[in-house]
């Protein structure tokens, strides 16, 4: 009797113990926010925005140099490690404004991000005339609507100067199709857009520097896309 009883203590003992340690099991962790910064670079020096409307002096295209007066572009839906969602689906970026430098993610806390989608304009779902409201950024965005309507992928413009002469370039993107996916892998601080990536191929023989009208021209500025946006450590 004595075995018996000790055996029922022994065993209610147990039971308390598995009870009390799933008590003590932590709660699930709840995803964050975290703002990721978005800087500019021209083959890797800083492009900053100066008062002046000019941003930079710099080596592009054999010797000449390029003065960026304009950057805006549009990124869309980003996702962190595949299954969490975004808190902003279409982000405006601008070179001279620092409030629209940075894209805000939703990822585990304490857990490093392991890669990044997004898109590098905006999502054919949005690219439709007054989709984004009457933000001001937004309409500053549009895209002409006898050519389609519906917003920018990209502005970037500013002015190409040699020796003895000087013009005006004005790289467009926009209308559905020449968005372009991104994926960036590892880890990083910022995501950095490396905007002379964008002259990739370009020569200062080249005629057309007005890109807005010559789909062949903005499906070219797509594909250097790609190699325009990495982490920054």
């Amino acid at each position: 009797m004595f075995i018996l009883r000790y055996i029922n203590f022994g065993i209610r003992a147990i039971i308390v113990l598995v009870l009390f340690i799933s008590c003590k099991k932590e709660k699930p962790l709840n995803p964050v926010t975290q703002d990721i910064p978005v800087v500019f670079t021209w083959a890797n020096q800083p492009l900053l925005f100066q008062k002046s409307g000019y941003s930079l002096f710099s080596d592009c295209c054999s010797g000449y140099e390029v003065r960026v007066s304009r950057l805006q572009l549009f990124i869309s839906n980003p996702i962190v490690d595949s299954s969490l969602s975004t808190v902003n689906k279409y982000i405006y970026i601008d070179l001279a404004l620092e409030d629209y430098q940075f894209i805000t993610v939703k990822k585990m806390p304490n857990e490093p991000i392991k890669f990044l989608n997004f898109i590098a304009g905006l999502a054919p779902e949005a690219n439709q005339t007054d989709y984004l409201g009457n933000n001001f950024m937004y309409q500053n965005m549009f895209w002409p609507d006898p050519m389609g309507g519906g917003y920018h992928h990209l502005k970037f413009e500013g002015r190409i100067t040699g020796q003895e002469e000087s013009w005006g370039f004005a790289f467009h993107t926009g209308k559905i199709g020449f968005e372009t996916p991104i994926k960036l892998e590892g880890q990083g601080n910022a995501i950095q857009i490396d905007a002379k990536r964008w002259f990739d191929g370009f020569s200062p023989e080249d005629s057309l520097w007005n890109t807005m009208y010559h789909d062949d021209l903005m499906l070219f500025l797509s594909k250097n896309t790609k190699n325009v946006f990495s982490w920054k450590p």
